[in-house]
C-alpha cells in the first residue's frame, strides 16, 4: 500500500540554552549607567532614550541586553511595559558613580547581584572561583539538568564574571551582602503597573532594616504570602505578570535563598557546659 504525505516524524530534540547571565561585565556596566547619570540623573526617561544616552543608536536586541545586564546588577530599575517601559538609575548606581563613601561595598553587592552570579559564588561558599578547568567541569556538566551551560557560551561567561569580580575587588572569604541592594526591582513588580506614578519607597542605605515593615501594604498589581512561624514570619511579594524566564530566574533565587536559610538552623541540643580548666 502506497504511503501518502510525509512521514510523521518525531518531536525535536530540545535545544539546550545556558542560564540567563549578564551579557556585559560589571566594569562596563558602571560605564553604561554612568553615562546615563550623566545626562537624565535618577530620572525615569523612556527606554529609547535611555539607551541612546548610553551609547546605542537605537533600541534593539543588543541594547535590551545591555539594559537587562544593568538591570540584573541593580544598577537600573525599569516602570511599564511596552512602549511606555522606562528606565531609572537606582540609588546604589548613583553613590557608585558619584563615589559614595560605601562604594567599595555596593560594587561588591552588585558583583552577584545577578541570580547566576550568586549561584556559582555561593556553590563555593565563598571561598572564590577555582581554577578555569574546574569551574568549566561545574556549569557544563555538574550543575543540575537544564541549568547547564553549553560549550559556546562557558568560556565567555567565566571571563566575564571574573572580570567582574575583579573588578569590584570581590575576595575569597568576604561576606556579601545576602540580597540587601538597594533598589533592586521594579517598583510594581516589574511591569505590573498600578495606574499611577510610581512612588520609590525601596528601603534606604543606612534605614533601619525594621523600616520594611512599613512597605507591607496592599500593592495593585502584585501577589503576596505570609508564612508565620513562631520566631517570625517570611514575606513574599511578586508581580502579577512575569515571563517564563524570569519565572526560572525566581526558582533558582529560591533555590539559593533555601541553602542560605539551612544555614541559619540552629541546634536544640543545650551545649555542653565546658570543663574546668
Amino acid at each position: 500500500m502506497a504511503k501518502s504525505g510525509a512521514q510523521a516524524k518525531g518531536p525535536k530534540p530540545t535545544r539546550q540554552r545556558s542560564p540567563n547571565y549578564p551579557a556585559i561585565g560589571l566594569r562596563t556596566a558602571v560605564e553604561k549607567v554612568k553615562l546615563l547619570y550623566d545626562k537624565y540623573g535618577r530620572e525615569k526617561v523612556p527606554l529609547k532614550l535611555a539607551c541612546e544616552a548610553m551609547g546605542h543608536k537605537t533600541l534593539n536586541s543588543l541594547s535590551q541586553q545591555y539594559v537587562a545586564a544593568l538591570k540584573a546588577y541593580s544598577l537600573i530599575l525599569t516602570y511599564g511595559t511596552g512602549d511606555e517601559r522606562r528606565a531609572a538609575v537606582s540609588e546604589a548606581a548613583e553613590r557608585i558613580v558619584r563615589n559614595a563613601p560605601n562604594r567599595a561595598e555596593l560594587l561588591k553587592t552588585a558583583a552577584v547581584a545577578p541570580t547566576i552570579h550568586a549561584e556559582v559564588w555561593d556553590h563555593y561558599e565563598g571561598r572564590g572561583l577555582p581554577h578555569d578547568d574546574l569551574l568549566k567541569q561545574y556549569l557544563v556538566w555538574d550543575r543540575p539538568d537544564g541549568s547547564r551551560f553549553t560549550e559556546d557560551a562557558v568560556d565567555g561567561f567565566i571571563e566575564r564574571f571574573r572580570d567582574t569580580l575583579d573588578f569590584s575587588e570581590v575576595a575569597p572569604g568576604d561576606k556579601l551582602s545576602d540580597n540587601e541592594q538597594v533598589d533592586s526591582g521594579d517598583e510594581n513588580g516589574n511591569g505590573c503597573d498600578s495606574g499611577g506614578e510610581d512612588e520609590e519607597t525601596n528601603q534606604h542605605i543606612g534605614a533601619p532594616k525594621n523600616k520594611r515593615q512599613e512597605r507591607r501594604q496592599v500593592i495593585e498589581g502584585v501577589k503576596e504570602a505570609t508564612y508565620p512561624m513562631a520566631t517570625g514570619e517570611i514575606f513574599l511579594q511578586w508581580p502579577c505578570r512575569i515571563s517564563a524566564e524570569e519565572a526560572e530566574d525566581i526558582v533558582d533565587w529560591l533555590a539559593i535563598m533555601t541553602r542560605k536559610i539551612k544555614r541559619s538552623v540552629v541546634s536544640d541540643e543545650p551545649e555542653e557546659p565546658e570543663g574546668d580548666s
